[in-house]
């Protein structure tokens, strides 16, 4: 879009964005998020757009005092590629999967309770609406 095109644009590691040879970029932050599932951690790497991310000087997305949970947890970092080196309060890091980039400026959240889980589906759901009506 022309916002993007005139922002220097922050480059992260995203998991799903095969086609874009696994990197999206983003005039906000870079995010990992960490899940245990079934026993078994998965991380997911993304880009957060800077109009989603609420309060701009603290957001949810990102919050490093979030109350503790069990199950989910995330970082997020502003320089390029920084979202492969996050390392989260348990011990684990993203950098079991080696990417590029320093972590140095990440926040590191421990993880975040249901109720912050319920609000981050809220903003991501209306985050894709608001987006799929532009």
């Amino acid at each position: 879009t022309a916002d993007k095109n005139k922002t220097k644009l922050l480059k992260c590691h995203c998991d799903i964005c095969k086609d874009q040879n696994y990197v999206c970029e983003t005039d906000g932050l870079c995010f990992t998020s960490l899940s245990l599932e079934h026993g078994t951690y998965k991380y997911s790497y993304r880009c957060l757009e800077r109009r989603i991310l609420t309060p701009p000087d603290n957001p949810i997305w990102c919050r490093e005092k979030s109350p503790v949970g069990r199950y989910h947890t995330m970082g997020c970092c502003d320089s390029n590629y920084c979202n492969g080196q996050i390392v989260f309060p348990n011990g684990t890091s993203s950098t079991s999967e080696p990417y590029y980039g320093t972590a140095s400026n990440a926040t590191e959240s421990p993880e975040v309770k249901e109720m912050d889980l319920a609000l981050l589906m809220v903003l991501a759901v209306g985050g894709v609406m608001a987006f799929a009506l532009c």
